[in-house]
């Protein structure tokens, strides 16, 4: 029998909390959704038998069934980091201790995800693996690294899962999906247990399709001394909640405080960065509705984002060039794009990579001054040109457009180099009713506000139902007409 899954992990949680729907009842069906994805979207890599293990009853997230990228050690999986043969060799590297907090927490790991090799790519593009479909959207890329994580979330085949950031790769898969991507602040989510790409920028980050399903996640990822200093007075998914206003009280948690003083940038300091007229005319409408409830919106000119981009590049490509140095070497064991991403950082100039290290901390310090000392968060677009298609930004078509590709993350990669949160989520469709989404940035440990931030729009446009409304692999029709064809 297959059950009629809700579309949010919070309401899953409050039907559980009732005994509407037994935990194992939760999980059998959220497992029988994974069949549905070798047909049609290219998400999982490997699915985890978690069947026989008994999930802690009592935990905020039991009967929730979780999927990851395919870069973090669980247990005793050893990821395949999107590579058919690994060259990293990690032989005493411990198991990720989030996912350990996630059990905890009663979560089961249903699978691990697809993502470019070795977290390498802005798209989901990867030469050994079939093309991520996106499920909302067909036709359309799906951003990278974290492609499998966005694709599955966005079809419902999990609640949530958890990516790897390093330029925008949570960001950017969620943004062409039409999810919420959250990287937190560097170094909140522990990276232990990962595989690397760039040490310095690479951030463990959440794809979900609800700012409270992101929070929730965020939650049992923490310790619970972080969870009192980052997420006060948050309250968790679990039988202490007051039933009856379960989506009252969870709400009053991402509340978005009416003094919060908006700043945005929707220039890019590169000519070659232009946005598109129908994405600055969605950002625009969100802007003047967003002016109605918070303190002040304003105007801001970010003049040293071409210098952080210049130096989260010389970081990024140093540090890759280090990480796959045995495969530079021998020249096999990683592909095409790999390889672009690695090579040039073995002739950047050592001073080159010491400086941009030594002056991490004062380009954060002044970004602060100027931009969130009188402001909360600072907003800026995703994607300049909105969702390309995948044709334009497969290296091998016909219709490859190099400046496309760069445009994908020519918003999101100096917030690595600065070390600081941010979250995308979807505000609206632009002409070709895709997915235009805003990047929220906020200071160090502001994940809360950030969240609240999606969490009123979310509200306001799509109700209790989440970002994505109706995921297709939770739609009966779906669901009955492959077991038809079965």
């Amino acid at each position: 029998m297959i059950l009629s899954l809700p579309t949010t992990l919070v309401e899953l949680r409050r039907q559980i909390v009732d005994d509407e729907v037994s935990i194992a009842q939760a999980l059998a069906t959220q497992r029988s959704l994974l069949d549905l994805d070798p047909t049609h979207w290219h998400s999982i890599v490997d699915t985890l038998d978690e069947s026989s293990v008994e999930p802690v009853h009592s935990g905020s997230l039991t009967g929730v069934g979780l999927a990851h990228k395919d870069i973090f050690i669980i247990d005793s999986h050893r990821p395949h980091c999107g590579a058919k043969a690994d060259h990293l060799s990690l032989p005493t590297a411990p198991s990720s201790p989030l996912f350990q907090r996630l059990k905890q927490c009663g979560a089961s790991v249903l699978a691990t995800l697809t993502m470019a090799e070795y977290a390498s790519g802005v798209t989901g593009e990867n030469p050994g693996t079939p093309l991520p479909q996106n499920p909302l959207f067909p036709g359309a890329m799906v951003g990278g690294s974290s492609s499998g994580s966005a694709v599955a979330v966005a079809a419902g085949l999990c609640y949530a899962s958890l990516g790897t950031d390093t330029a925008g790769s949570v960001r950017i898969p969620a943004a062409s999906c039409g999810i919420l991507g959250l990287k937190p602040t560097r170094g909140l989510l522990s990276t232990e247990g990962c595989y690397p790409l760039a040490p310095t920028l690479d951030t463990v980050g959440i794809l979900a399709r609800s700012a409270r399903d992101a929070a929730q996640v965020l939650a049992a990822t923490l310790t619970e001394s972080e969870r009192h200093a980052y997420l006060p007075g948050f309250r968790l998914t679990d039988s202490s909640l007051q039933s009856s206003r379960w989506h009252e009280i969870l709400s009053q948690d991402l509340e978005l405080p009416a003094l919060t003083r908006i700043a945005y940038c929707v220039t890019h300091n590169s000519p070659h960065v232009q946005l598109h007229d129908d994405q600055r005319q969605v950002i625009e409408h969100y802007l003047n509705e967003l002016s109605e409830s918070v303190s002040s919106v304003a105007p801001a000119k970010l003049d040293g984002m071409s210098e952080w981009v210049r130096l989260a590049n010389v970081v990024m490509h140093v540090e890759a060039a280090t990480t796959h140095f045995k495969a530079l070497q021998s020249g096999a064991g990683i592909n095409h794009i790999t390889r672009a991403t690695a090579l040039p950082g073995t002739v950047i100039p050592a001073p080159w990579y010491a400086s941009a290290l030594r002056h991490a901390p004062t380009h954060q310090a002044k970004f602060l001054e100027t931009h969130l000392q009188n402001h909360d968060i600072l907003l800026t677009p995703v994607f300049p040109e909105g969702v390309p298609d995948w044709e334009d930004v497969i290296t091998d078509s016909e219709r490859f457009k190099p400046q496309m590709l760069l445009g994908l993350f020519s918003w999101t990669s100096f917030v690595n180099y600065l070390g600081l949160p941010a979250v995308v989520f979807p505000i609206g469709r632009d002409a070709r009713n895709r997915p235009v989404s805003i990047q929220a940035i906020g200071r160090p440990h502001s994940e809360q506000v950030l969240l609240a931030l999606a969490h009123q729009h979310e509200r306001q446009h799509y109700g209790e139902a989440g970002f994505v409304t109706a995921p297709p692999a939770l739609c009966h029709n779906l669901i009955s007409r492959d077991q038809q064809h079965a």
